[in-house]
């Protein structure tokens, strides 16, 4: 994707070194289908690492009604150690995956705990007991930064203690209330029910 200068595009999206001037769409799942068997047979299937759809696109493909989100968030959870390197390097092929077929998708690692934090919260509503120390998550970028029309419209980093442990790679620890209380929310007006999808065993059969 190379170097871009923003100030000479229409639409600019950058997560540090990775940056686009091509708008992505709404998801479908299409090409979720064909990010998912791109990114299984470049790693031999990904031995090791769990992969889930999970929040509001997750939540769309069981309940249609839902809104439509802008994104998908993909949790990559370890089930066994590996090179931050290595980790490095699936995040950014997958997030270029993603941008090929006009899809953002939304990437973290981390361990089956945080995964499943998340996951009671969504089914519950009600914050489980935690310590901060133990909300950790890995991505590859600091910043992602919007532009469109010459006007910055997003630039933010997530929401937690943010250290780079490898070049391009960062440990995010903890995260705001204010995050805990948008999912919280969403339970509570039924759109978010806890639904995630494997999609390493997913027959994808969805009706939408």
């Amino acid at each position: 994707m190379g170097t871009i200068n923003p100030n000479n595009a229409q639409f600019f999206a950058s997560w540090d070194d990775i940056n686009t001037t091509i708008p992505w769409n709404r998801p479908n799942l299409d090409s979720l289908i064909r990010i998912t068997d791109i990114i299984l047979q470049k790693y031999n299937g990904l031995d090791g690492i769990d992969m889930y759809v999970v929040g509001g696109y997750a939540e769309y493909l069981h309940k249609p009604t839902n809104p439509l989100t802008w994104d998908i968030d993909i949790n990559l959870v370890l089930n066994k150690t590996f090179e931050a390197s290595y980790l490095k390097q699936i995040l950014d092929d997958l997030l270029r995956i993603g941008l090929d077929n006009r899809i953002f998708l939304d990437l973290k690692v981390m361990e089956p705990y945080l995964h499943e934090f998340w996951k009671e919260l969504a089914i519950t509503g009600c914050l489980p007991e935690h310590k901060k120390e133990d909300l950790v998550y890995y991505k590859n970028y600091r910043w992602f930064t919007k532009i469109r029309n010459g006007i910055q419209e997003t630039r933010n980093k997530a929401a937690g203690e943010t250290v780079e442990v490898y070049h391009g790679f960062f440990k995010v620890t903890g995260y705001t209330p204010r995050l805990f209380k948008k999912v919280i929310d969403k339970v509570n007006n039924n759109i978010y029910s806890g639904e995630v999808i494997n999609l390493k065993t997913t027959d994808f059969n969805f009706t939408i």
